[in-house]
């Protein structure tokens, strides 16, 4: 259903990733280029890709259409999880990721009552119950090894979310057991693969690891960079997330080396690098307000500011709308106007202004001028925080985010008369 009112758009503009395709319009991505990768590939040597975009340019959105896609072609066994429902986000090291990759397969696979061989399922047991000293109850284990063993895995995932004592033990544990750690996870792959119910139409393992973007930057570096190797250890295709930041960063071509392929969600393009309108772009954020809501409930100059000043980031996008809906109410208003859209454009200017510092504006008035970014730590920051905005048009490009530009031109125009009052 769409809102027909202006109470009902608040709840339908969620900003939480899209699970169905009920409010879901097609757009540039190369989600179906890596389904086609997938299914014509061979199982052989398992893919592992990455995938990154701005922060809110809809990637979640993106990896469960990729994952429904998947699906359709009853090739592979879909394991899909968030690091940030499963892990700390701000705490993440290479062993975490891989033995909740682990313990991810497992908890799927039991789900779906795809069972292990109970050798293996005790091996495994006593194994993770030696490494973590994570117990199983009596009360478990007369529930049967796979039921006790997925257990000591939910078990094991909550204590490595919460308990930061806990996370460091195990590390220092596995750590120098890297090998055993991998060659478990393998023997698992392996044996789930090798069930009747994979078997019958040579289903293999995927993982797809949603919210790795959301590091910060100096975590997400130590993370691929340094452990690239170890992350393409298991045995089955992998698909990881990760910060736009990194593939700006000196060390990206080292980093994409020890994976198949990187693919970039793109913003939506609001503008042309030359400054034309982009019509056809603009066209894909009218359609994803045409699905959710009467356009009788909002005038087509709130459409057209919005659509302008969310610079064609997703989040950003259907954030206007849905805090602007609530000014409306507030107003008595029916429908939402140019000056609902205002005051929450206003409003995310100030969190803007509160981040930015004068080394910033420099490099911000550079990118603006010239549409190319240049190098350089601090870029990766004004990547991380959304002030710059990357598009692809046969050439990729960039641009300062269209809520940024009045600040920038306030703070330009300080900058010049102050030099020459000096003078």
């Amino acid at each position: 259903m769409k809102a027909d009112n202006i109470s009902q758009i608040y709840n339908i503009f969620s900003i939480q990733p899209l699970v169905d395709k009920e409010y879901y319009t097609k757009r540039q991505s190369p989600v179906d280029e890596i389904v086609k990768r997938l299914i014509v590939g061979t199982t052989e040597k398992p893919e592992k890709f990455l995938f990154t975009g701005h922060r809110g340019s809809g990637k979640s959105t993106e990896l469960n259409i990729l994952s429904d896609e998947v699906k359709k072609y009853n090739k592979y066994f879909v394991v899909k999880f968030s690091v940030s429902e499963t892990l700390s986000i701000y705490d993440i090291t290479y062993i975490d990721l891989l033995l909740t990759i682990g313990s991810e397969i497992y908890k799927q696979a039991f789900k779906n009552d795809i069972k292990i061989s109970k050798e293996l399922c005790k091996d495994l047991s006593e194994w993770m119950i030696k490494r973590t000293k994570i117990e199983i109850t009596e009360e478990n284990v007369s529930a049967g090894l796979e039921a006790g063993l997925n257990y000591l895995l939910g078990k094991l995932g909550t204590k490595m979310r919460v308990e930061a004592t806990t996370r460091e033990e195990i590390r220092k544990e596995l750590k120098p057991r890297l090998g055993d750690l991998v060659e478990k996870i393998n023997t698992m792959i392996y044996s789930i693969e090798d069930n009747s119910k994979l078997m019958e139409s040579d289903k293999k393992i995927i993982v797809i690891i949603d919210d790795l973007d959301k590091l910060d930057l100096k975590r997400a570096e130590e993370l691929f960079y340094e452990s690239s190797n170890s992350l393409t250890l298991p045995n089955c295709s992998i698909i990881y997330t990760i910060p736009l930041s990194i593939v700006h960063s000196n060390e990206y071509t080292q980093i994409k080396q020890n994976f198949t392929d990187a693919f970039i969600l793109p913003n939506i393009r609001v503008w042309k690098s030359n400054g034309e309108k982009d019509e056809e772009e603009r066209k894909t954020l009218t359609t994803i307000l045409e699905k959710r809501m009467d356009l009788k409930l909002i005038s087509n100059e709130a459409i057209n500011i919005a659509i302008e000043n969310s610079g064609g980031n997703l989040y950003h996008f259907v954030y206007m709308i849905r805090s602007a809906c609530i000014n409306a109410i507030m107003r008595n208003r029916n429908k939402i106007e140019i000056e609902d859209i205002n005051s929450t454009i206003n409003n995310m200017r100030n969190d803007f202004d509160r981040i930015l510092r004068k080394e910033h504006y420099l490099i911000l008035d550079e990118i603006h001028r010239t549409k190319v970014a240049v190098d350089g730590k601090i870029l990766l920051e004004l990547f991380h925080n959304l002030s710059v905005l990357e598009y692809l048009n046969a050439k990729r490009w960039c641009d300062v985010h269209p809520l940024i530009v009045p600040l920038l031109k306030e703070r330009m125009e300080k900058q010049k008369n102050s030099k020459d009052t000096a003078r």
